[in-house]
C-alpha cells in the first residue's frame, strides 16, 4: 500500500533514479474478442516527501513503446485517469509505467495507485 493525500490504496512504488527513468513493464495478451480497451490508474506522490521549488516527478504511460499519457506532478495527492489503448485485439503487448525525476530525484516518492485493465467486448445484437 501507498499512501498520497491521506489516502491509502494498493500502488506500485516507482521512485526515479538519480538520472534516467525507472521503469515497470509488463508484457500481457489482449483477448481477440475485446473491441476496446481502457486503462484506469491513479498518479501520486507519497506522503511524507518534501517536493518543493522546481523538484517534479514525471509520470509517463507507454503503450508498445508508444507513449499515451504523460503528467509532471508535485502534491502528494493520488490523481485518478482512465486512458483509452489503441486496438490491440489479439495482440501481445508492452505496457510501461515510466517514472523520471527530470533531474532532482529527491523525494521522488513515486507511486501508480491500483492500475487496471478494463476490456469491453462486442456490442450485443
Amino acid at each position: 500500500p501507498a499512501t498520497c493525500g491521506m489516502i491509502q490504496q494498493m500502488a506500485l512504488w516507482e521512485h526515479p533514479p538519480v538520472s534516467g527513468s525507472a521503469v515497470c513493464e509488463y508484457t500481457i495478451h489482449i483477448p481477440a474478442e475485446l473491441n476496446a480497451v481502457k486503462m484506469r490508474f491513479a498518479a501520486g506522490i507519497r506522503d511524507g516527501s518534501m517536493m518543493e521549488g522546481d523538484n517534479l516527478c514525471a509520470f509517463r504511460v507507454y503503450v508498445n513503446g508508444v507513449r499515451l499519457w504523460s503528467i509532471t506532478k508535485q502534491t502528494t495527492t493520488w490523481e485518478r485517469y482512465q486512458i483509452d489503448l489503441p486496438s490491440l485485439s489479439g495482440q501481445e503487448t508492452v505496457i510501461q509505467f515510466i517514472t523520471d525525476a527530470l533531474g532532482d530525484s529527491r523525494w521522488n516518492w513515486a507511486a501508480w495507485g491500483e492500475p487496471m485493465l478494463l476490456g469491453y467486448g462486442p456490442k450485443p445484437k
